[in-house]
Formats: structure tokens, sequence, C-alpha cells
């Protein structure tokens, strides 16, 4: 981080710019998940009652404030860049984890531009349990889906799983079971 940070900022010219803002967001996401796991267990070591516990203010969170940045400055500079759809997966998961409305889009934008990038089966599974969550059951069912058509066998499992509960939800109790 210490070495990339200062070289996207001075070398956007630079062909190995995009790369480079790629892997210092990669790093900027793992030290934000470590720092996190460091805190969490200096606040877990304090042995919190069930009411500090439940006070969201005094728990720790991810800072995913840098690699945020770092993501959404690729999709603005390098158009052409050759890993886009990562960008767009990582990017959207962290906004969904960070519980941002705006996370939606760059999943959808990743299934759309990039059909064959190997993180839409978990990009379509995600919009799916957005959806699901918000008890938008009919919504649910075609983005769940299309994320039990994909290779990984959990990620279909798990898809196939909310998807009969979806249809369930909706009284389509043929197409549930």
């Amino acid at each position: 981080i210490a070495r990339l940070r200062p070289f996207v900022s001075r070398y956007p010219w630079s062909p190995a710019h995009a790369e480079s803002g790629y892997r210092l967001a990669d790093l900027e996401l793992l030290a934000a998940r470590e720092e996190f796991r460091s805190r969490m267990a200096g606040f877990l070591d304090g042995a919190p009652d069930s009411k500090q516990i439940q006070n969201r203010s005094l728990a720790p969170f991810v800072n995913y404030g840098p690699a945020i940045e770092q993501y959404q400055a690729i999709l603005r500079e390098d158009t052409s860049f050759a890993h886009t759809d990562g960008v767009l997966f990582n990017l959207g998961m962290i906004l969904a984890d960070d519980g941002r409305a705006d996370a939606m889009q760059y999943l959808h934008r990743l299934v759309i531009d990039y059909p064959a990038s190997p993180d839409v089966q978990e990009a379509w599974l995600r919009m799916g349990n957005e959806r699901f969550d918000a008890r938008d059951f009919a919504g649910s069912i075609p983005l769940l889906a299309h994320a039990a058509q994909g290779n990984d066998a959990s990620f279909t499992a798990m898809a196939l799983y909310r998807l009969g509960w979806s249809q369930f939800e909706q009284e389509r109790f043929d197409d549930a079971i």
C-alpha cells in the first residue's frame, strides 16, 4: 500500500496505472478486513456484556472507504481495464456488505456486460438474496434462477433453496417442490 498509493496518484498516465490501482484496491480491502478482525478481537477480549454487544456504536466496523474509492476511480478512469469484471464484483459486494443501495447497480452491470466472468454466478445469487431479504419474492425468482444455472455447486444449492422458498411464499407450490 505504501508503494502503490503514491505511484497511482503520481503517474495516472502510466500503462501500469489501472493494474496498480486494482492491486492497491485489493490490498486496501485486505487491510480493512485485517484491521476489523484485530479491533473485533480487542472488543471481544474486553468481555462485553450483551447490552454492549447489541450497541452498534461500540462494536468495530469494517472501513471499506479506501478500497471503494480506488475501485470507483478505476471505473471512472480506465473504461478498457482488463479486470473490470473483478472491479464491479468487488465493489458491488463490499457496498452490499456495507448496506449501500448503490451496490446492486455494479453487480447488475457485471452480469450484463461480463456474462462469462467467473464471478457472475455469485453476483446473481447476491442480487437474488437482496430481493429475497427485502421480501420481494417475485423479483428474486429470475435472479436466483440465473444463479442456480452456474457451475459452482454450493452457489447452485443456495440459489435453489431460496428459489424454492420464494416460490413457496407466492403459493406456487408445484414450482417450489
